[in-house]
């Protein structure tokens, strides 16, 4: 999720750029992630947190497989 850093951390999100189970099961993919919208926020000079870089390594990692 894209969140404006200035307001409370249960403020409203902007955008959501996708979904992250740690235990999927079954066919759940158990990471769905837009790495163009993300790159497009980054861009625009969003700070992706510690654990959202970790995402989008993990899901251009898969993008690559």
């Amino acid at each position: 999720t894209v969140a404006d850093s200035r307001r409370a951390a249960t403020g409203k999100y902007i955008e959501i750029l996708g979904t992250y189970n740690p235990s999927p099961r079954g066919k759940d993919p158990g990471l769905i992630f837009d790495l163009e919208k993300a790159n497009e926020w980054i861009k625009k000079g969003a700070q992706p947190t510690k654990r959202v870089q970790f995402l989008i390594k993990k899901a251009q990692a898969g993008a690559k497989a």
